[in-house]
């Protein structure tokens, strides 16, 4: 079982220029993770889960991170990747 859990904000231990990210899928030894500094398609990495590679963030939410659907595979490859819409706030 991986050791990261899906919708859990992360930082990257040896790329911290990249922000933070969002786990968007977890099946040992890979993980999915979207970060926030990186423009798409790059923004999406498919990284070998290794011990101390990837941080626990306190973050809850992140706007720019939650912003996606992500479809992957079994194997936490991209499969698809839609933009959320935006909610309208009230009175719009």
């Amino acid at each position: 079982m991986s050791q990261y859990r899906v919708g859990s904000y992360v930082t990257h231990a040896n790329k911290p220029e990249w922000g933070m990210g969002k786990v968007f899928c977890a099946s040992a030894p890979y993980v999915l993770v979207a970060f926030e500094n990186l423009e798409p398609p790059d923004q999406f990495k498919r990284l070998v889960a290794l011990p101390g590679m990837l941080m626990p963030a306190a973050a809850k939410s992140n706007p720019v991170l939650d912003a996606w659907k992500l479809e992957s595979t079994h194997d936490c490859r991209v499969a698809g990747v839609t933009e959320k819409p935006k909610r309208k706030k009230k009175g719009e």
